[in-house]
């Protein structure tokens, strides 16, 4: 099942964002953390067919940033 062009989009975007704020010390990392959990829960809320695809972008945001 390919990933809807709009999810994958928000997706990348919230990855891109919450990297710029770390990466220019406005937020640390638990509160980027709190935040994105929340997008993730809206996203598996609003994309429940690609809740899997979703989890798996974040999983492996953190293990970029080795959390």
């Amino acid at each position: 099942m390919s990933v809807d062009l709009d999810l994958a989009r928000l997706v990348a975007r919230t990855i891109e964002n919450t990297d710029r704020l770390l990466e220019d010390e406005k937020t640390s990392w638990d509160v980027a953390v709190k935040g994105v959990e929340k997008v993730i829960a809206d996203l598996v809320t609003r994309y429940p067919q690609h809740s899997d695809w979703i989890e798996k972008q974040f999983a492996e945001w953190r293990r970029k940033h080795g959390h």
